[in-house]
Formats: C-alpha cells, sequence, structure tokens
C-alpha cells in the first residue's frame, strides 16, 4: 500500500463513518449504564412504602433520606394511654430530655443501605421500650413480605420479625 490509499475524498469519508460508529457505541454504553443504574434505583426504592409490624400493633413508614432509607412510626394500634388519654412517648428513652417526645412520628430505623438482592444494611433501629439502639437489616422476600431483623453484633443474636406493606 502507497501513502496514496489513505488520502483523498474515499478515505476522508471512511474515517467519518469510523467516527460516527464509535460515537454511536460510546453513546449506546452511557445510555445503557444510565439505563441499569435507573433499574438499580427501582429496586432500591422496593422497600419504599407503609408496613404492618409482625404485632400489628404499629405502621412504619420507610422512605429514602438521601443515600439510605429511614423509617418512622406513622401509625400506632393504641396511640394513647389508656387511662390519661395522653400519647404514648419515649419513656424507655435514656436521654431524660427525649423522653417527652411522642412516638407517633418518631423515626427508628435509621441508614438502611441498599447492598443489592433485595437486601438492605447497616442500619440502626432504635428500641423505644428500652432506649437501645441495634444494628438491623432488612430483606424483601416478595413485594408485600419483608423480614426486618435486628441483633446485636452479628444477626445471629438477632431477632427477625416479618413485616406486612400496607393497603393504607
Amino acid at each position: 500500500m502507497t501513502a496514496a490509499n489513505f488520502s483523498g475524498p474515499g478515505h476522508l469519508l471512511m474515517l467519518i463513518k469510523w467516527r460516527i460508529r464509535i460515537a454511536l457505541l460510546v453513546l449506546s454504553g452511557l445510555f445503557s449504564a444510565g439505563s441499569s443504574f435507573a433499574v438499580e434505583q427501582s429496586a432500591a426504592d422496593m422497600i419504599i412504602g407503609v408496613w404492618l409490624t409482625q404485632d400489628q400493633d404499629a405502621k412504619i413508614e420507610i422512605y429514602r433520606s438521601g443515600n439510605a432509607y429511614d423509617g418512622k412510626i406513622v401509625w400506632l394500634k393504641e396511640p394513647r394511654e389508656p387511662r390519661s388519654g395522653e400519647q404514648y412517648t419515649d419513656t424507655g428513652n435514656p436521654d431524660y430530655s427525649k423522653r417527652n417526645r411522642p412516638l407517633l412520628g418518631l423515626i427508628l430505623v435509621k441508614g438502611l443501605e441498599h447492598s443489592g438482592n433485595k437486601t438492605w444494611t447497616d442500619a440502626t433501629v432504635y428500641d423505644p421500650s428500652d432506649g437501645k439502639y441495634w444494628r438491623c437489616k432488612a430483606y424483601l422476600e416478595n413485594i408485600r413480605t419483608l423480614k426486618f431483623t435486628g441483633f446485636w453484633g452479628i444477626s445471629v443474636f438477632g431477632r427477625t420479625e416479618t413485616w406486612t406493606r400496607s393497603t393504607q
């Protein structure tokens, strides 16, 4: 081949075609990466919703908080003391200044991070009955069932509850 084979309008047209093909490949890669991010994002958001606890005495709303998920009490079967009619408060909290805050609206779950495969980890859960914080994780068994585990140390030494997605 001589240098003459790489010059002229035919060569220029061939170069333009190759640049267009490369640009299209790069763009399709970007779009597919973006769409896989969207799929991952929607998979992570599957935990969002209102969940009825195993004892059916509370509903916890799981919502996005930055890049993680938190949960707060949005319904209590008995929101008030039967005798006094007063709202239940965080009386088990070791911080005396927080003992008057109502349980309704209290954030119980902080920092659930989607770790793939319908699992959220690396969070804490607050137990208002004793004022203690526990590590926790969640697993979405199906669209209506969430396995929620609170534990100290490793999850083997924990307790798993089955929460049901609420329709109300």
